[in-house]
């Protein structure tokens, strides 16, 4: 009789495909693929729990991350970014790690817009003076423009706070 081995839940594949997720140094100027630290590749839930065990609120809310699909590199101005925009949104410094796992999560599982051929290719956390931007990115700011398309996940963001921006628009 042949032995039948059982998956735990969270080492199941991620449905979106593997994700990366990125460190880009406050004091760096430079906006170049080889600027940003890999932190880890991400492939199940149990790689996405280990990361959200590991990194602690303060590091989520003083640093700048950037979680995206394995296949596009962490660059607006990249060709799988450029014709893309931002759902962009101020989140309080006091629950800004919690939404963007939150965020990260709903990445790959497609669950951060409303429509799934928004394709998303960047979740992105930076820290302003007294509070932080979220950016979830997408591919298509011909199609998928407007703030009303993302989700909004968590009751404490109110939905008049998102804004969207196509990346041609913004300063590089």
């Amino acid at each position: 009789m042949a032995a039948i081995t059982k998956t735990h839940p969270l080492d199941t594949p991620l449905p979106s495909g593997a994700w990366i997720l990125y460190f880009h140094p406050a004091k760096e100027t430079r906006w170049h693929l080889d600027t940003f630290k890999v932190v880890t590749k991400v492939t199940t839930f149990r790689d996405l729990a280990g990361i959200f065990a590991a990194i602690k609120a303060a590091d989520w809310i003083r640093g700048k991350f950037f979680f995206t699909p394995e296949s596009v590199p962490p660059l607006m101005e990249n060709a799988r970014n450029i014709r893309g925009g931002s759902y962009s949104l101020r989140v309080d410094r006091g629950i800004a790690n919690e939404i963007m796992q939150r965020y990260m999560i709903a990445a790959v599982l497609g669950k951060c817009v409303k429509d799934p051929a928004d394709g998303i290719s960047c979740v992105r956390i930076t820290p302003r003076r007294d509070f932080n931007i979220l950016q979830i990115w997408n591919r298509d700011c011909q199609k998928f423009n407007n703030p009303l398309g993302l989700n909004i996940i968590d009751a404490r963001i109110p939905s008049d706070e998102v804004k969207y921006v196509p990346h041609v628009e913004k300063k590089i």
